[in-house]
This record gives structure tokens, C-alpha cells and sequence, in this order.
């Protein structure tokens, strides 16, 4: 398929005024400006965009499509299992039905893949997939599972479990649930990676808790992303003048390109240092020339 005459918005080379799209298989196979149009690039259909705006389709990182069934009443409402604040264990794919019509309507608006899950009425909800948004099995959808761990602070869990006249009713008891429930995961953690002590009784909630990992080529995206993001900040005059405006205010000293090498550096054992050295009962202000956290008393 070859998609002509459009404003080409790329992920990586920026806004082409009047571009092509070639599409092979199921795959981008190369995009440009007109000019550079390929000759044999017309077999597979031909699409005029006229001048129209060709995007990349959108990613929703966070929403509960197939979760509340839409316009089927309880029956099909799986999105909340208000009973119990802690539930790492449940998992989206369980409860997904890809045969909601929201799936349907994202298409329509360009949304092509989704994060869905558990909603906000327990201060740990459970685990969130990563699918594709064309598809009527959940296992052809599917991209990621689990792609992350739901958490809930503030007045979701809090009006949920008030009307039960049970714990969390206050922003205080949300924050104990998930430091008691985070603590419990990491003692459970190392006990199964201690040889010299006998494992623990299996666990289902801090089985799902005890470990966050991702894969080499999620890391890469990620830093792929933020480059980019950093890349197009310096090819915009009013983008690059906040950047250094907010550095002035905030008494930073951050360059564009010594930001893009941080980002190289990053590695899954520096982000579990840093992961390992956040105190969930402290509150950090990240201000100051020397870069150091006030804590908020």
C-alpha cells in the first residue's frame, strides 16, 4: 500500500510538508518526501491523502477499554474488584473483552494500541496489558502482559472503601497499604533468593509485586523516545527559549546534549539503584542549585 501527498509526521525525521507513506506486509517500509518517491513503490493499492495529515497511530498509556464492559450493565463490569485495597494479583487479561465496542471507537480516533487494566478503587489494583486495539481474541491483541502494576492514591480508594466502613478511608491508610504491601514484597523477594534459607510459602499478591522488569528492547524504546522528544526541542526556537528559560529559573545548568548522553547512560541497574533509594513516606521537592531532595516535613 502506498499512501501519497500527505503531511507525514514521523517519529524520528520530523514533519514532512508533502510526504508518502509505503506500506509492505503489515510494515512501514519507508517514508520521504514526493521527490524521493521510489518508481515501483505503486503495486498494493494507492491512497490519495490529498493534503490530510498522516500520524503514526496513537498509544493510550493509560485507560480500562474491554474492562467495564460499555452499555452491558454488571454483567459486564470487571473493572473494579472493590473488596480487598490489595490486589496485585489480578491481572487485565483475565477480565478484557475485546469485543467491546470502545475498542472499536479507539481505532476510529487513530488509537492502535492501548494500556488497559484494573480501575482506581483499591490502592494497588493490579496488572495492566499492552494490545493492540484490532482484534476479537485477546491472546492475537496482545503485546505485553503485565506492561505495569496499577496503584491508586487520594479519593478513588477513599470514597470506595468509606461506604464499606473499611479500611483505606484516609490518605493515610492508602500510603501504609502500599509501604506494608511493598515491604512485604521485597522481604518475600529475597527470601527466595536466599540459597541458605528455605523458600517461602508461595505467595500470589507479593509474586506479582516482588519483581518490576522489562526487556532490552523496552529500555531501548524508551531512551529512543527521549532523545527524540530532546532532538526536536533544539529544532524549535520557542521550545529551546522554556528549556532554557526553566533551567534560569530552576538554577539548572542541564545542556540538550548533556541531557541526550544521561539518557545513553541509563541502565536497568542504575534505574533499580534509584528505584531501591525512594522512600515511599517522603515527599520530594527537586529543587535547587545543587540538585538535592528537600524532604517535606
Amino acid at each position: 500500500m502506498l499512501i501519497v501527498n500527505g503531511v507525514v509526521h514521523t517519529m524520528e525525521n520530523g514533519v514532512i510538508p508533502c510526504g508518502f507513506v509505503l506500506i509492505k506486509g503489515s510494515r512501514i517500509a519507508q517514508t520521504g518526501p514526493m521527490s524521493a518517491l521510489p518508481e515501483d513503490a505503486g503495486p498494493g493499492g494507492l491512497i490519495d491523502a490529498a493534503g490530510g495529515h498522516i500520524l503514526p497511530g496513537f498509544i493510550d498509556a493509560h485507560c480500562h477499554l474491554g474492562m467495564f464492559g460499555d452499555s452491558l450493565g454488571f454483567e459486564g463490569d470487571d473493572g473494579n474488584e472493590s473488596t480487598d485495597p490489595c490486589t496485585p494479583h489480578l491481572r487485565a487479561i483475565d477480565a478484557i473483552n475485546p469485543l467491546d465496542r470502545c475498542f472499536s471507537e479507539a481505532r476510529a480516533a487513530g488509537g492502535t494500541t492501548v494500556l488497559t487494566g484494573p480501575g482506581s478503587a483499591n490502592p494497588v489494583s493490579g496488572q495492566f496489558a499492552a494490545l493492540k486495539t484490532n482484534g476479537t481474541w485477546v491472546d492475537t491483541m496482545l503485546r505485553k502482559a503485565p506492561a505495569a502494576m496499577k496503584l491508586a492514591l487520594g479519593e478513588n480508594p477513599k470514597c470506595v472503601y468509606n461506604e464499606r466502613h473499611e479500611t483505606p478511608v484516609t490518605r493515610m491508610a492508602t500510603a501504609a497499604i502500599l509501604r506494608e504491601n511493598l515491604a512485604k514484597a521485597a522481604e518475600y523477594r529475597d527470601k527466595l533468593r536466599d540459597e541458605e534459607e528455605d523458600s517461602p510459602d508461595y505467595d500470589a499478591k507479593l509474586e506479582a509485586l516482588r519483581d518490576g522488569d522489562w526487556e532490552e528492547w523496552e529500555l531501548q524504546g524508551a531512551r529512543s523516545s527521549l532523545c527524540s522528544g530532546l532532538r526536536s526541542m533544539e529544532d524549535s526556537a520557542a521550545s529551546l527559549e522554556d528549556f532554557v528559560m526553566g533551567q534560569a529559573a530552576a538554577g539548572g545548568e542541564e545542556t540538550i546534549p548533556g541531557l541526550l548522553e544521561a539518557v545513553r547512560q541509563v541502565t536497568p541497574e542504575r534505574i533499580r539503584a534509584a528505584a531501591g533509594a525512594v522512600r515511599p513516606d517522603t515527599v520530594y521537592f527537586l529543587r535547587g542549585r545543587e540538585g538535592q531532595a528537600h524532604e517535606a516535613l
